[in-house]
């Protein structure tokens, strides 16, 4: 099924229904009615859009299969922690990716990536989290898309992402209380954890992307060499379509 036969919809903390762009009004007593009505006859894709701390939105797609329930949670990620060694010629600052071990005469630093600066807005960077029906985060893939009304998703550039996207994260305790709870644990490893060559990825390319003015002040994020998308990898994973990609605003 393509996803443009698929209406997607939205159910805010509010109990507002609204699709990509228009609140159509407030949950209805005959919900399931208003969705036919929204969607034409068409498949529904049903998501709750919920909020994390920091100021995080995110949007839930719980799936039922014979393995049990699915939550696929969204999280926009505005600003993608880096934490390596770095090489700075003439204040231009790009990261090394490398393990610690390999120099250990230079420091581990931290810069957040701007997205929306690196890219000049064209790129959505969502990491979807998958959390299972015992509160357990499962797996986690970063997504970077495009601002299309049905985007077109790559791999970018950066290692401990498997050719899937999946995150290499590491081990932490991913069980949580609920499902927000787990999607947090699992952020908190994301954007805590160091970066490094366990799956190496193209160094040219790497330095097209992740690029900073570096000073006294500290990190600057600066454009992409080029385009993003030729920086990056198209993927098609079956997993795409339970991404909420309009599950935007706050985050950091």
């Amino acid at each position: 099924m393509e996803n443009s036969d698929i209406t997607h919809v939205l159910v805010t903390p509010e109990g507002d229904i609204c699709t990509h762009r228009t609140v159509i009004t407030k949950r209805n007593v005959d919900e399931v009615a208003l969705l036919g009505r929204l969607s034409n006859g068409r498949p529904v894709k049903v998501a709750n859009l919920a909020k994390l701390s920091h100021g995080y939105n995110c949007g839930i797609c719980t799936v039922e299969s014979e393995s049990g329930t699915l939550h696929y949670v969204s999280v926009p990620i505005h600003k993608l922690t880096l934490r390596t060694q770095f090489e700075v010629r003439e204040g231009l600052a790009t990261p090394l990716f490398r393990h610690p071990n390999e120099l250990p005469d230079m420091p581990v630093l931290t810069a957040p990536w701007d997205v929306a600066i690196a890219t000049g807005r064209r790129m959505r960077l969502m990491l979807l989290v998958t959390v299972d029906g015992n509160y357990n985060s499962t797996c986690c893939r970063l997504l970077a898309g495009t601002n299309d009304a049905i985007p077109m998703v790559y791999h970018i550039p950066i290692p401990n992402l498997h050719g899937d996207c999946k995150v290499c994260t590491g081990r932490y305790d991913s069980v949580g209380e609920s499902v927000l709870d787990s999607v947090e644990r699992a952020l908190a490893q994301f954007q805590g954890s160091d970066w490094n060559s366990d799956l190496h990825s193209s160094t040219e390319k790497q330095n097209g992307m992740f690029r900073f003015k570096f000073s006294n002040d500290g990190f600057e994020t600066l454009p992409t060499s080029t385009g993003w998308h030729s920086l990056s990898d198209k993927v098609g994973i079956p997993e795409m379509q339970y991404c909420v990609w309009h599950a935007v605003g706050g985050g950091q």
